[in-house]
């Protein structure tokens, strides 16, 4: 039923832009569309910094050109990404990214299809070429391999 809403809201939060709201965009038309757009976001970023869950919202914090940004991708039942928004929060904030190592794993990625959270709460993406990533914080130069490794020993989510 909610699903159902979003188009409605999409179009009420793009009509809140024009009076001067601060997303830069929102509401992608189809799920591959979303999907697209937050792997070419993450992939582009000079920092991520966190990343968290609100219910059926995944949000990263992220850097790019100089500008702080929620990155909030919505996830149906089995995680996969339906809706992708952008909100520009303020400056960069310039400082260490704890998973930095993420957009360089992207930079070849299409898409991010699926956001899975496991049980403990933990976050696993994977792209369009089933390559799956635990989103843990910067361990040293292989934390995209030990990530990759985390989401192939825990499983599908």
């Amino acid at each position: 039923m909610l699903i159902s809403l979003l188009p409605l809201v999409s179009l009420a939060m793009s009509h809140a832009l024009a009076d001067g709201g601060a997303s830069d965009e929102l509401g992608m038309t189809t799920p591959r569309a979303a999907q697209v757009r937050l792997a070419e976001t993450l992939a582009e970023a000079d920092a991520i910094y966190a990343v968290s869950r609100t219910g059926n919202t995944i949000t990263f914090a992220v850097d790019h050109d100089g500008d702080a940004l929620d990155v909030a991708a919505l996830v149906d039942a089995r995680g996969q990404v339906i809706e992708y928004a952008i909100d520009r929060i303020g400056p960069a904030r310039g400082e260490p990214s704890g998973l930095g190592w993420l957009s360089a794993e992207l930079t070849d990625a299409l898409a991010i299809t699926r956001l899975a959270v496991a049980r403990d709460g933990s976050i696993t993406a994977t792209t369009d070429d089933d390559r799956s990533y635990r989103l843990i914080r910067t361990r040293g130069a292989n934390t995209g391999v030990d990530s990759r490794w985390a989401a192939a020993w825990d499983g599908p989510s």
